[in-house]
């Protein structure tokens, strides 16, 4: 009932909740929130917006005209609370995961994110003339989702940038937390228009692209400088390019061993 339900409001809305990544089930703690529980909410969220204008609909007629927006408010009031409830409570979970350094969640709260971003323009349009204590209640949700996606950001740089494993495999093979980055950046490139949105609205990171040179000013013959990325590096570590080449030159040192 479910899954038809998911595919009548894609059809309808446009939107595509997307296929389930396996990976993301094999984690049963309480406070692991899944794919399954993501599509449940958008679905919620989406048949709350389509009921929303339907008793719009409805109204007209019934209802004396300045009596709609006191009327509507009554109506939609304590929906509206269940899924703000809803989406605090998963991006509350999220958090949890999030500190334990489990970023699977993540990948729960960009593609909501998205989904509630689109809707947003509809959505405010709806509650067009509503109390202000109305309006804001999708803003509310859109807000402690954005915490949530930058705190995770946040969080996943700074494991790297602490991760104690620093040498290179014996075999030559690929570093196991260079995999698992490139793995992690594969899943986020479907969100890279939320995730540009979440960073935009940083200080420290807007901040720091302002900071970087343009690409005619950099040696082309290193990747990095090429890139701007040791300029980005330098602003944390002036001495990065110093350490860089040293780190270099040990771990061939210690793979020659």
């Amino acid at each position: 009932m479910l899954l038809r339900a998911s595919q009548t409001l894609e059809h309808s809305t446009g939107l595509t909740l997307g296929s389930r990544r396996s990976g993301l089930h094999q984690e049963s703690r309480e406070d692991v929130v899944d794919e399954q529980e993501m599509e449940n909410y958008l679905v919620c969220v989406m048949a709350l917006q389509r009921l929303m204008q339907s008793e719009r609909s409805l109204m007209v007629g019934v209802i004396p005209l300045q009596h709609h927006h006191q009327v509507f408010e009554i109506v939609i009031r304590e929906a509206m609370d269940l899924v703000v409830q809803d989406g605090e409570n998963i991006a509350s979970r999220a958090k949890r995961c999030i500190n334990r350094h489990d970023f699977a969640a993540v990948l729960v709260v960009f593609p909501i994110l998205k989904h509630l971003l689109t809707m947003k323009p509809e959505f405010e349009r709806t509650v067009e003339g509503c109390d202000f204590y109305v309006r804001s209640k999708f803003a509310s949700i859109l807000n402690t989702l954005h915490g949530t996606g930058s705190k995770a950001l946040e969080e996943f740089v700074e494991s790297v940038r602490s991760d104690p494993s620093t040498q290179l495999p014996k075999d030559g093979t690929v570093h196991e937390l260079t995999s698992n980055v490139l793995v992690f950046l594969e899943q986020l490139l479907d969100y890279v228009d939320t995730i540009g949105g979440v960073l935009s609205q940083e200080s420290l990171y807007s901040n720091a692209l302002t900071l970087v040179p343009n690409a005619s000013k950099v040696d082309k013959n290193k990747a990095l400088q090429r890139s701007g990325l040791l300029d980005l590096v330098r602003l944390s570590e002036p001495e990065c390019e110093e350490m860089y080449h040293q780190m270099i030159q040990d771990h061939k040192t210690a793979y020659c061993q």
